[in-house]
C-alpha cells in the first residue's frame, strides 16, 4: 500500500473511532443523568454538540470537494473551538446547580 492509502485508511478509521466515543460518551452522560431535568440538559446540550460536529464536518467536505474556501473552514473550526470551552463550563455549572437543587436525585435509574 502506497502512503495516500494508508493515510485514508486512518482518517477513515480515526474519524469512526472519534463518532463511537462520542456515543459512547452520550450514553453515559444521559445514564449517569440523576433527574429529569438533568436528563433534559444533557438531551439539549448532546443536541447541539452533535449538530454543532455535524456542521463542522459538512464545513470540512465543502472544504475538500472545493466549495468553501480553507480560511472560511479554519475560521469555523476557531469558532467551535473557542467556544467549546465556555460551553463545556456552562454546561457543567448548570448541571452542578440541578445537583444542588435535588441532591438525592432520582434513584429509579433505566
Amino acid at each position: 500500500m502506497d502512503g495516500g492509502t494508508i493515510g485514508m485508511i486512518g482518517g477513515i478509521a480515526g474519524g469512526l473511532i472519534g463518532v463511537a466515543g462520542g456515543v459512547i460518551g452520550t450514553r453515559a452522560s444521559l445514564r449517569r443523568a440523576r433527574t429529569p431535568a438533568e436528563r433534559r440538559l444533557v438531551v439539549r446540550a448532546a443536541a447541539v454538540l452533535w449538530t454543532a460536529v455535524a456542521v463542522l464536518a459538512a464545513v470540512l467536505l465543502l472544504m475538500l470537494a472545493g466549495a468553501v474556501p480553507y480560511w472560511a473552514y479554519l475560521v469555523v473550526m476557531c469558532v467551535f473551538f473557542i467556544a467549546l470551552g465556555p460551553a463545556i463550563a456552562l454546561v457543567n455549572r448548570r448541571e452542578r446547580d440541578l445537583r444542588r437543587r435535588d441532591p438525592a436525585g432520582d434513584d429509579e435509574r433505566p
